[in-house]
């Protein structure tokens, strides 16, 4: 089975060009339902994806309160094999200006109060989830490749 791709982003890629709606998919999960219904969608002629907006269709839910296993359940479920997150945050060095595109390759997690996992009972089985490197090596390579292509 070839991998499908879900991108998680905020309302601002509905003004994408080319991006056009194929299907909208209503799931409900162990953990309940996803922040917004998951968009199966064309971006131009060649990629097909699952489009999830980050809070919610309008912005309404601030990030504390995104139910982010549902989010991640459903995108499974809808068979999301990889998921690309896009996010807009504030830089920390000067160098990193506005425009300035960065794709991570390790984390620090200061949330807290939220369950992190979607491996836990309710899914029927536990399972240990490997911190050590928490992004897909050749996910990211490929997205790397196609940045340096533009």
């Amino acid at each position: 089975m070839a991998p499908k791709l879900a991108v998680i982003g905020g309302s601002g890629l509905f003004g994408i060009q080319d991006l056009s709606v194929v299907n909208v998919l209503c799931l409900k999960t162990p953990y309940g339902e996803p922040i917004a219904a998951i968009l199966q969608v064309y971006l131009g002629v060649v990629a097909k994806l699952l489009f999830l907006a980050l809070h919610g269709r309008g912005r309404h839910i601030p990030p504390h309160a995104i139910n982010y296993r549902a989010n991640v359940s459903a995108l499974r479920l809808a068979g999301a094999t990889h998921i690309v997150t896009i996010n807009i945050v504030g830089g920390i060095s000067p160098a990193m200006t506005a425009g300035t595109w960065v794709l991570p390759d390790q984390v620090i997690d200061y949330t807290w109060g939220r369950e992190h996992s979607i491996y836990d009972a309710t899914s029927g089985h536990t399972q240990h989830v490997d911190f050590t490197f928490p992004f897909d090596q050749t996910l990211s390579s490929r997205l790397t490749a196609a940045a340096a292509a533009q």
